[in-house]
């Protein structure tokens, strides 16, 4: 098969881990735009200038200057990921059976409904993570993006069962939806061998208000307070973002350690941890999709306790370990306790990591995901 995978500025190697072996057997090429998320990736990459790349680049010196240019795009263009140059490389380069786009409102994803409606992209598949039906949907060009390229897709993989909802509710046919989870390679996410004595909780994420950021210091705060060997006590946090300043004032006296690591550093961080805290928050716009930090974490034996806050209950399904939004305290509680009681943390601990063994392998998922392929394209 000849496939053809965008991303714009979101390629990442989080989702793309899942589909390597697909990559090893096929003529698989991603698109991307000049300042993508990863370049470190297991197959071919083209990057075009985007609209996007200009978020991107003013973003870096001022959150605010990208969000704005954001919205200026939207309104003049209906989406800022448009792909510069993509449809000239598709009909030089085609035909392509295959067309892989993202969500049904990014400008890529409109780019190969429209090639495939001149006949150089053969079957057009989308993966969509949004949970919240409708969304997007209050500038008139995204809402006409949305309504094209849903009428164009062939195959809609969502990882959750919220995010099929979110489509059949927006009036998708269930047939052509199938729900896939995404993993991670279990040849570099697993438990450590020895745990160490030093205790670490972590937090993995954009350090943002949607990511819960500001809770942060409160729950770092009640989990040193209560917890009886907090001399041997660690705070992580794995990430950057706009509020990386502000949390480091807030809890310059704790012990806590913030830096920004490469993907491939990742699993040592998750295997020196003892737990993940997951305080994401819902915004009217934009809810957990996913968590890929939660399937990283139980991959490594590591418990996850999060907040009950878009689709993290799916993925962690442990009521046990999930709290209710905004609640700092309980989170510290919970904690807390996972430290102290080792018969309830090794149970926690193991039953995340069975389902991780039994869910959450990408080279599991791969071939499902080649399979499903193989079928479309035979039409």
């Amino acid at each position: 098969m000849k496939i053809l995978f965008a991303r714009g500025a979101f390629l990442n190697p989080f989702e793309c881990q899942n589909y390597a072996k697909i990559a090893k057997r096929h003529d698989f090429t991603a698109v991307s735009s000049l300042n993508p998320l990863s370049e470190n990736l297991p197959f071919k990459l083209i990057k075009f200038l985007s609209p996007y790349d200009l978020v991107t680049s003013l973003g870096k010196i001022n959150p605010f200057l990208g969000k704005g240019v954001n919205f200026v795009e939207n309104r003049l263009l209906g989406d800022g990921q448009f792909l510069i140059g993509l449809e000239k490389y598709v009909t030089e380069n085609g035909p392509f059976d295959i067309g892989w786009g993202a969500e049904t409102y990014f400008g890529y994803t409109l780019q190969f409904a429209r090639l495939k409606e001149s006949g150089v992209i053969k079957k057009l598949i989308t993966t969509c993570w949004e949970i919240i039906p409708f969304n997007n949907e209050t500038v008139s060009k995204k809402r006409r993006i949305k309504d094209f390229v849903k009428r164009s897709v062939d195959l809609f993989i969502c990882p959750t069962n919220l995010a099929k909802q979110a489509l059949i509710t927006e009036g998708v046919n269930p047939n052509k939806i199938v729900v896939i989870r995404m993993g991670v390679d279990q040849n570099k996410f697993y438990p450590a061998k020895k745990k160490l004595k030093i205790k670490t909780v972590l937090f993995v994420g954009r350090l943002d208000d949607q990511k819960g950021t500001k809770d942060l210091p409160e729950i770092f705060g009640k989990i040193y307070k209560d917890y009886a060997e907090n001399k041997n006590l660690r705070f992580k946090v794995a990430g950057n973002g706009p509020l990386g300043d502000w949390l480091e004032s807030q809890t310059k006296n704790l012990p806590v350690k913030i830096e920004s690591l490469p993907y491939d550093k990742m699993p040592s961080v998750y295997q020196e941890a003892s737990v993940l805290i997951v305080p994401s928050r819902a915004t009217p716009t934009l809810k957990e999709q996913y968590g890929m930090v939660i399937v990283e974490a139980m991959s490594c034996g590591v418990p996850v306790v999060a907040y009950n806050s878009g689709a993290i209950s799916e993925v962690v399904e442990n009521s046990r370990t999930i709290i209710e939004e905004g609640d700092t305290q309980g989170m510290g509680g919970i904690v807390v306790e996972l430290l102290e009681n080792i018969t309830k943390y090794n149970k926690i601990s193991q039953n995340g990591l069975k389902k991780a063994r039994r869910y959450f392998n990408s080279n599991n998922i791969s071939p499902v995901v080649e399979n499903l392929l193989r079928r479309i394209v035979r039409g």
